[in-house]
């Protein structure tokens, strides 16, 4: 019930301001009311998320307090500085929730100072966000959510502040390995490619990865000069049906479209949106679609750091896009749109994963702090993978 208001909320404010243009007086209040009731839905969930459920266990069982803490348990730990400190400080403070109170508050606010700064449609970009990654991002991917935090603000001040961007992006290493990525975005961008040049490139890394037979052993080889790691726990499962290869393809082509058409109307959008940043990582998204299709299922992984990109450029282009149209078209088109979407992304959660559960079981049905059930299906299968995590 508790999503479903959320969507109701977000349409309301979205035909009200944004398609129909009513004046926007109270438009801010409305956008941060719904953050801090995104805030409070994943920082106070109860159980929910595989990922989640083992950092309370983590907590419990594994985790020091801040007063215990060395450096020699930070460096050997297979977890980085910065999230050992974190649930160091929750062990001191005596319960997991502290933890996901702190990386839901933090997560769940970047992205609404990430969309504030940077689209005129917060509402739309933030609707689509819920539908799209918001149950994945707030969570499952608690340590990688924070990167990913650290990311939008790299990215947020980059044109006007590019060392703090850098430092940021280093920051976000001492929360999760594959924000090494963050740094290689940075350089990406500070070599100021024109289209020609960005397509040169990822044409030639795409090839380069579909020439190797097993590309992650090379990765893995390449990263070891870093740190002692294994990805093999990342991989995915390399085999598609004809379904997941039109899903893919989709999620290909897509992001190309919305870039595209960006780029040919850069001109006008740009007191909306700043489009130059916005198409290429559109491009790096279908670029890591196809690297995960033809040679590689684990880069995958990468799309969590520029989906909100995609999600902001694409709910701009489109609202901009549907104000042009007559009030009767503009808001049915918007109506299908948001349909489809909501098919597009959570058909495919209703599949079993290898547990038996569907996807969308780790999302729902919602249980809260403040009033505390337990799925019995779900928490066996936890509980099969990790143990009690009252232990």
């Amino acid at each position: 019930m508790i999503y479903i208001s959320i969507i109701t909320y977000l349409l309301f404010i979205i035909y009200k301001y944004e398609l129909n243009g009513s004046p926007r007086g109270f438009y801010k209040y409305h956008i941060f009311f719904t953050y801090l009731i995104l805030a409070l839905v994943a920082g106070l969930r109860y159980r929910l998320g595989s990922d989640a459920y083992y950092y309370e266990f983590f907590i419990n069982n594994s985790a020091v307090s801040i007063l215990e803490i060395d450096g020699n348990y930070l460096i050997n730990s297979m977890y980085q500085p910065g999230w050992l400190l974190i649930c160091s400080i929750a062990k001191y403070l005596g319960h997991y929730l502290y933890l996901q109170i702190f990386v839901a508050f933090v997560s769940v606010f970047s992205v609404y100072f990430f969309l504030k700064k940077n689209t005129s449609y917060v509402a739309s970009s933030t609707l689509f966000f819920f539908i799209a990654f918001y149950h994945y991002f707030s969570v499952e991917i608690l340590r990688e959510a924070l990167a990913i935090s650290l990311f939008l603000g790299a990215i947020t001040v980059y044109e006007n502040r590019k060392n703090l961007s850098l430092v940021l992006c280093l920051a976000s290493l001492l929360f999760h390995k594959f924000a090494i990525f963050t740094i290689l975005i940075y350089f990406f961008l500070r070599l100021n490619l024109g289209i020609k040049g960005f397509i040169f490139i990822m044409s030639a890394i795409i090839l380069t990865i579909a020439y190797f037979e097993d590309p992650l052993i090379r990765i893995s080889t390449l990263y070891s000069v870093i740190a002692d790691i294994n990805f093999e726990s990342y991989a995915l499962d390399g085999s598609m049906t004809i379904f997941g290869y039109l899903l893919y393809i989709c999620k290909i082509v897509f992001p190309l479209i919305i870039a595209l058409y960006g780029y040919i109307r850069r001109h006008s959008i740009s007191e909306h949106i700043p489009p130059r940043i916005f198409y290429v990582f559109c491009g790096l998204i279908s670029s890591i679609y196809l690297i995960r299709i033809i040679s590689l299922p684990y880069a995958e992984r990468l799309t969590n750091y520029f989906i909100i990109f995609v999600i902001a450029y694409g709910a701009t282009l489109l609202i901009l896009f549907f104000k042009k149209q007559n009030f009767a078209i503009r808001n049915i088109m918007f109506s299908l749109v948001f349909l489809a979407s909501c098919i597009f992304t959570w058909l495919p959660l209703t599949k079993p994963n290898d547990d038996g559960l569907p996807g969308y079981s780790m999302y729902y049905p919602y249980y809260s702090y403040l009033n505390p059930g337990v799925d019995k299906v779900r928490q066996a299968r936890l509980e099969s993978r990790y143990g009690d995590t009252e232990w």
